[in-house]
């Protein structure tokens, strides 16, 4: 019901309606003189939009190779908790839209061709954010969250014993089925997964996570793999898809990096020449692993080298072991065709943080003799993290470092086909104390520039050394409300590099070019300009304001959406950029403090980096600005304005002579449909853009981040 008179309500407004002749309303004035669009040569200066088909086909990244980033920004400027990591759904938008800050276009235009992400909340939908990828070209590898591994109250590593095909068909048949809805990972009506989709994290590091009562690898873990990849094809089986089909999406374990000295199978690289390093008594806790090779063991009797660490490799071997024979490890497949989908959808995938040569002699060369080793063919190989972290602040070795791993990827030579560069923005939410945290502040400020050169990082916050791009200090956009309704919204700020050089480093070697980030370097300062936008968020609040706005504009003789340029209509987004940057600067008084006019209740924000210049209007050169007066009832507690924000409805004036808005006559016309017929007479006469809603399950507790 409530969905059904917004989507009137935007149908009557924000679709572009006009008061009809016969109602007889007042003349509406011009637009304010000395008031023009920030941008006014769209060619020149108007965002740029991806150009693709939202559904357009699209090669698989092992017939192609990919190069790009791994991708979970958590809008945090300090250690903390964030309510859910599902950084696709649409409260993120703000960070990843071309609307928005335009991570997805960034990451394009620098040469990306793939985005690797983590969480996913079946309860949201990132259909947005999959049709935004497919048009700028870039492939998606997706994840799925820890919650139904180890975070929900009945999670399958400990609740189950690692049984996890419930827990993985349940959770991952509503993400296949809630999109069926409101368009994500499966498009259309006939099992098809959509074309921006390329691979599937089934579980992110499972030797690290499933660990026995000693805290080393559980030697079942496995049993959490398998049955996790039976849970996946049960769930594409109910949705009709062809599990068995090479063409469909890929699925992927991501291993860690480590030598995994606990792992069951570590003996079969004996022959590779890989060994263990241990000293006495702890040589006992790896079983005959630990032992001198005289005595069949894979004691280290030198000093470990690159050749002979061979991490990332136990994992494989464990994992070839257990689809050979699932009672190995305690499990049985349900799902028919599960042997087929794993011989045409399988790759291997694991997390390296080391330099390319280093990846080169410890994993790749070794993993090209598993069929000499074991019998096991060598299947694609995709790096689901990279980045050494010694080269973090050295961009002239980084951009060599990364031209190298990208012709890896290039070559027929071996089988890895595509790298994620970790990460695309920092991970402020971290472990970091506040000591470290000064500490690596007081670092930033003095060393940021020729960060190449300058002394050691400080020993804390390490995991900021492998961010791309940090947070500046001026927001372009906010969340909607994260998880669940009614929770805090977040500011989305924008991006600078974390070292000088960074960003023009790995453009550089992934083809490209980095983007301008010379205003959020800055930052707010005296001579900073502000406009008025609308946060790329919550759709209904924004819907409110702008009715709110655009009936204060009219009792001023105003048309909110006077002079509105083309490119603005395309989106509700755009056109309440417009509509709100016209209420500030003709109701702005030169030399107050006029911030609070752009609030509108969370929907509105000021900033320096407006994301559509072409649909921000602003004072023209040589104008003072602020064309009105303060409106009645003004000032910062608002007066007699009430805000928008549901608990003081405002109450418009009528229009001349007893005659209501034309919104307003949509609206009431289209309760008395939506009561009568459920909402279906008044979703045909008003066929509106009202975007979806993100559908959120208000009895669920939060998703927590992985």
């Amino acid at each position: 019901m409530m969905r059904c008179l917004y989507t009137l309500l935007v149908g009557g407004l924000l679709a572009g309606a006009t008061p009809p002749e016969e109602l007889e309303l007042a003349e509406v004035a011009e637009l304010p003189e000395g008031l023009k669009p920030l941008c006014g040569d769209y060619a020149k200066c108007g965002a740029e939009r991806p150009l693709r088909e939202a559904r357009a086909a699209t090669k698989p990244l092992v017939e192609t190779g990919g190069w790009g980033f791994s991708y979970g920004p958590l809008p945090l400027r300090h250690p903390g908790t964030f309510p859910n990591d599902d950084t696709t759904a649409e409260w993120m938008r703000g960070q990843w839209s071309w609307r928005g800050r335009d991570d997805l276009g960034v990451m394009k235009r620098m040469g990306a061709n793939v985005v690797r992400l983590y969480g996913n909340d079946p309860r949201a939908s990132s259909g947005e954010f999959l049709d935004e990828a497919n048009r700028w070209g870039l492939k998606v590898v997706a994840g799925i969250s820890d919650w139904p591994y180890t975070q929900a109250p009945d999670n399958c590593v400990h609740k189950k014993d690692k049984d996890c095909y419930e827990s993985l068909r349940d959770y991952y048949g509503q993400v296949l089925g809630q999109p069926l809805q409101s368009g994500g990972f499966l498009v259309g009506d006939e099992g098809s997964y959509h074309p921006a989709l390329d691979t599937l994290i089934i579980i992110n590091e499972p030797d690290l996570k499933i660990r026995d009562g000693n805290h080393r690898v559980d030697q079942k873990y496995m049993k959490a793999v398998l049955s996790a990849l039976d849970g996946i094809l049960a769930a594409e089986v109910a949705r009709g898809i062809d599990i068995k089909s090479k063409d469909n999406i890929k699925l992927t374990a991501t291993w860690s990096y480590a030598t995994c000295p606990d792992c069951p199978h570590l003996l079969a690289l004996k022959d590779l020449g890989c060994c263990i390093r241990c000293e006495g008594d702890e040589c006992l806790d790896y079983g005959d692993a630990g032992d001198l090779p005289v005595d069949g063991g894979m004691r280290c009797i030198e000093g470990r080298t690159d050749q002979r660490d061979c991490p990332g490799l136990p994992m494989v071997m464990d994992f070839h072991s257990a689809i050979e024979d699932p009672s190995s490890v305690g499990y049985t497949f349900k799902t028919q065709g599960w042997k087929e989908a794993f011989a045409s959808r399988w790759v291997h995938s694991l997390n390296a943080f080391v330099s390319a040569s280093a990846f080169n002699k410890q994993f790749l060369s070794n993993y090209m003799q598993l069929k000499r080793l074991a019998n096991v063919e060598p299947l694609p190989v995709m790096l689901g993290e990279f980045g050494d972290p010694h080269l973090a602040k050295d961009p002239v070795a980084l951009e060599v470092e990364l031209k190298e791993m990208v012709e890896m990827v290039k070559s027929p030579d071996n089988k890895l086909f595509a790298i994620n560069y970790f990460e695309f923005q920092v991970s402020y939410w971290k472990p970091c104390s506040e000591e470290d945290e000064k500490a690596w502040d007081q670092w930033h400020t003095w060393h940021w520039a020729e960060a190449s050169t300058a002394p050691a990082l400080p020993i804390g916050c390490s995991e900021r050394n492998f961010g791309i791009f940090a947070l500046g200090d001026i927001a372009v956009s906010k969340t909607g409300p994260v998880g669940k309704e009614g929770s805090e919204a977040y500011p989305i700020e924008c991006i600078k590099p974390i070292f000088k050089g960074k960003p023009e480093a790995i453009a550089k070697a992934f083809g490209g070019s980095a983007p301008d980030t010379d205003v959020c370097e800055k930052g707010w300062g005296p001579e900073s300009k502000k406009y008025c936008v609308a946060s790329r968020s919550d759709e209904i609040q924004l819907y409110k304001a702008v009715v709110w706005v655009c009936d204060r504009m009219i009792q001023k003789d105003l048309d909110c959406e006077k002079g509105m340029p083309p490119a603005c209509l395309d989106s509700d987004y755009s056109k309440a950029d417009w509509i709100f940057s016209t209420y500030y600067e003709t109701n702005k008084v030169p030399g107050e403090d006029n911030d609070h006019l752009c609030d509108f209740t969370g929907s509105g924000l000021l900033t320096a980096l407006p994301p559509q210049p072409e649909c921000v209007l602003a004072p023209d050169a040589g104008s003072e600005g602020g064309g009105g007066e303060e409106p009645e009832g003004g000032g910062e507690d608002g007066g007699g304005d009430e805000n928008p924000d549901g608990t003081k409805p405002p109450a418009p004036s009528p229009r001349p002579g007893g005659v209501p808005h034309t919104y307003e006559v949509f609206f009431v016309v289209g309760a008395v449909l939506c009561v009568a017929v459920g909402g279906v007479g008044a979703a045909m006469l008003y066929n509106t853009q009202a975007p979806r809603a993100a559908r959120r399950d208000p009895e669920a507790d939060g998703v927590e981040m992985s």
